[in-house]
């Protein structure tokens, strides 16, 4: 509710600002899409997803459980990451026992 200018309510975690790959520290950042960040209250941060190519994975199933299974195989999968910024796209109607998200994960 104390983010202004929202395009809708689906809930973005996105991880940046990798030091390294999975592994290694990043940061974490929960939030939405915004049409502009002109009156961001000054204790929220905006970070902008750059433009990039996604692998996407369809989760379906029991949260988090679904969510945690996916991201096992990405991490042992040999994708070939960029570590630019990933994301998982919560919808309006999320529910956890029936979860249904997504998950991008940039690649070169």
């Amino acid at each position: 509710n104390q983010i202004p200018n929202r395009i809708d309510n689906k809930v973005y975690a996105t991880y940046t600002d990798y030091e390294g790959d999975w592994t290694q520290p990043y940061t974490m950042i929960i939030g939405c899409e915004v049409k502009n960040t002109n009156e961001l209250p000054n204790n929220l941060v905006s970070k902008t997803i750059p433009a990039s190519n996604y692998e996407t994975f369809e989760i379906a199933g029991k949260y988090p459980d679904a969510l945690v299974k996916t991201w096992q195989h990405i991490w042992q999968s040999d994708l070939n990451r960029t570590y630019t910024a990933d994301f998982e796209v919560y919808p309006t109607n999320f529910e956890p026992g029936n979860a249904k998200l997504e998950i991008y994960v940039s690649v070169e």
